[in-house]
């Protein structure tokens, strides 16, 4: 009697066959998890796309620098560049190293030193290019030679000298004393003129009638002299005003291009901040792109990290499924082989069994090649997909430290547009101080062209005073050559009645001589006085009144 397997091995292969089917669902499923989602593939695309369209700009930048780089080469003096003599570089370098000052100061002061010894900047010229367009940038040996020009023109107007006097700078001290000078020598002059006037009036009153007009005549000569000399120290100060008039205009020029230049310097200094502006603005971009980068990179070594543990453990659990599969294969070997005892009764029943356990057993060797093989093909995949990550990880860290380097590149970058503007903003510092010491000296000339205008109407009302007292002495000149043309009528006929009364006396004499007194006495009473109309100057003699002539105070 054939006896019939036992349920249990049944159970058996339906268990063997679901754990088969399991494993091969759980291998097909890991397989499909080693995948990269389209999340991972559309964050890769969306970084890959930020970076090439981030190329261009690093280029831009990378171009920038160099041409910032370029810039400040050129600006910096490279005496190795030009054939300038030993001994010049050598002073210059010592010149360089004792004044502590900003570098654009220190070039042009040795410059300045330069062209005061050698008289030529052909010297200077080989240092460096660009050092003569700064030179004539700053242009500060002009500007001094101007100030000490019009310093030395603004002594020379106060000290009352003229325009073609020698340039030089004065002191206080001399400046001082050649004022005190000039009012002692004005007093003097002063005391001298009174003192002529008083002389004059006192010879006027002592010399006779006859010297009046020689003195009325020397005192108009010398009025007219006076007043000469005083239209020739108005003619002076009105030069010298209009002397002080051009130099506040050359001032106003000077101050007018300090203020454009400064104006220039303050354009420059904000097309500086406005670029430093735009790289710190390109440098935050940057910045906002490394960090995305970075994260992009981040995230990268994490799916690295998840795909590393995936394939780790998808191969741990294969070597687990392969050893769980062997270990049921040989528990099915070994109840095929204890069954083998039952089947002696039922061969055919048995042969049947085992022609199904072969056909079973061909199926799941089937199923495990090609398991096997889906497995090799799945290491071949994980192997391809790692090789890839890495390349991918290695291509991000090297843009990443390309991107830092252009980083730090653009640090320096904005570093130097810092020094740049500090150096501007020193430059408008000094430009202003300028500007404040040319105002100051303007309205200095300012206060000296009022003081000039002061000193002109006082000598413009000293002139009309003098010209009044010309009226007046022509006047009195006038009255008196009225009064010698009277005196000389009056002489005149003084002469003629003393010619009659030296007549009449010496009749007197030859009558007296032949008459007595009382006859002599009737005779002149007899005579015809009312003839000769000498009665009234006779009882009252011509006396001449001496003239008072004015003083030329």
């Amino acid at each position: 009697m054939t006896e019939s397997p036992p349920p249990r091995l049944y159970t058996l292969l339906d268990a063997l066959t679901g754990r088969v089917i399991a494993l091969n669902r759980e291998v097909l499923s890991e397989t499909g998890k080693l995948v990269i989602t389209k999340d991972h593939w559309d964050r890769y695309h969306e970084f890959d796309a930020k970076i090439t369209a981030f190329e261009p700009r690093v280029e831009e930048c990378e171009t920038r620098l160099k041409n910032a780089e370029r810039e400040l080469a050129s600006l910096m003096i490279n005496d190795d560049q030009g054939g300038a003599s030993p001994a010049l570089t050598t002073r210059v370098e010592k010149i360089l190293s004792r004044e502590q000052a900003t570098p654009t100061k220190m070039v042009v002061d040795a410059a300045a030193i330069l062209l005061r010894s050698a008289k030529s900047l052909d010297p200077v010229r080989s240092l460096h290019p660009n050092l003569e367009k700064l030179l004539f940038n700053f242009e500060l040996r002009p500007l001094r030679e101007e100030n000490d020009r019009l310093k030395s023109l603004s002594f020379n107007s106060q000290v009352g000298g003229s325009g073609s006097a020698p340039v030089r700078s004065h002191t206080d001290d001399e400046y001082n004393a050649l004022k005190r000078q000039l009012e002692h020598e004005r007093s003097e002059k002063d005391r001298l003129l009174q003192e002529m006037s008083k002389r004059s009036l006192d010879a006027s009153q002592r010399i006779p009638q006859t010297q009046f007009s020689e003195v009325a005549n020397a005192r108009f000569a010398y009025t007219e002299t006076q007043r000469q000399k005083s239209d020739a120290e108005v003619e002076k100060q009105k030069r010298l005003l209009a002397q002080k008039d051009a130099n506040i205009r050359a001032l106003t020029m000077q101050r007018n291009k300090e203020e454009a230049r400064a104006r220039r310097a303050l354009l420059a200094e904000d097309r500086a901040n406005k670029e430093s502006a735009r790289i710190l603005s390109e440098l935050n971009d940057t910045k906002v792109v490394l960090q995305a980068a970075e994260k992009d990179l981040e995230d990268n070594i994490q799916l690295r990290t998840f795909f590393q543990a995936k394939v780790a453990e998808t191969e741990w659990r294969s070597e687990l499924i392969a050893g769980r599969f062997e270990q049921d294969i040989q528990q099915l070997e070994s109840e095929i082989s204890r069954l083998t005892f039952f089947s002696d009764n039922r061969e055919h029943q048995v042969a049947h069994d085992a022609q199904m356990i072969g056909d079973l057993y061909d199926t799941l060797e089937y199923e495990n090649h090609g398991l096997e093989r889906q497995l090799r093909e799945a290491k071949t995949e994980l192997q391809d997909l790692k090789s890839t990550s890495e390349s991918k990880i290695q291509r991000l860290s090297l843009s990443n430290k390309g991107l830092s380097d252009h980083k730090k590149l653009l640090e320096c970058a904005a570093d130097s547009l810092k020094l740049d503007i500090k150096k501007l903003q020193r430059e408008k510092s000094n430009l202003s101080a300028e500007k404040t010491t040319l105002e100051r000296e303007r309205d200095r000339l300012i206060g000296e062209k009022k003081e000039l205008s002061n000193k002109y109407n006082q000598l413009s009302l000293q002139r009309q005073q003098q010209q009044a007292k010309v009226t007046e002495i022509n006047i009195v000149k006038g009255n008196i050559e009225t009064q010698l043309q009277v005196a000389k009528e009056e002489l005149a006929k003084c002469t003629t009645r003393l010619s009659a009364l030296s007549g009449y006396l010496d009749l007197a004499t030859n009558l007296s001589s032949r008459h007595t007194w009382d006859d002599l006495v009737n005779k002149v009473l007899s005579l015809p006085f009312d003839k000769l109309d000498i009665s009234e100057e006779i009882r009252k003699p011509w006396i001449v009144q001496p003239l008072a002539i004015p003083s030329c105070e």
